[in-house]
């Protein structure tokens, strides 16, 4: 495997993240701290936002390093960076700036880059650069979901 895999699976993690990037343009910053039926245990699009933010610092760094045959650790499931900025344009600003960067992944990974490393992921297991990479597009599409239940 090489960066030429992360390019196959480009289109479909690019077009995953700017559907989630396009469900957070319609929402004010009064919509987007709504918690889904008025319950506080439910995340608010502010939240979920922040959450992509926090994974894709995480998982850009995951990547990069299995390329490079290094494990680093990825942040528990339903993580919210303590952090992430605290209003939904400034997470939007973040998130776009993150995504540039997550998304020019096939070009920052070498060629031959390791393909035996994983890092571990709660529900799917163990997983090496390029199963990161592609469960971007899933993980996007759960919270995009997500997203537009809370500004229903």
């Amino acid at each position: 495997m090489s960066n030429a895999r992360l390019l196959e699976l480009w289109p479909t993690v690019a077009a995953a993240r700017a559907a989630f990037l396009h469900s957070l343009e319609r929402a004010s910053e009064a919509d987007a701290l709504r918690h889904p039926g008025g319950d506080e245990r439910e995340w608010c699009a502010l939240q979920v936002a922040q959450h992509v933010l926090g994974w894709t610092l995480n998982v850009d760094k995951v990547i990069e390093s299995l390329a490079r045959g290094v494990a680093v650790p990825k942040h528990p499931r339903g993580y919210l960076p303590p952090d992430a900025p605290s209003t939904l344009a400034e997470v939007r600003h973040a998130l776009a700036e993150a995504s540039v960067r997550f998304l020019d992944l096939p070009l920052r990974v070498a060629e031959q880059a390791d393909e035996v490393l994983t890092v571990a992921h709660e529900v799917y297991g163990p997983m090496t650069y390029a199963g990161w990479f592609e469960r971007c597009a899933a993980h996007d599409g759960i919270h995009l979901a997500q997203v537009e239940g809370a500004l229903a």
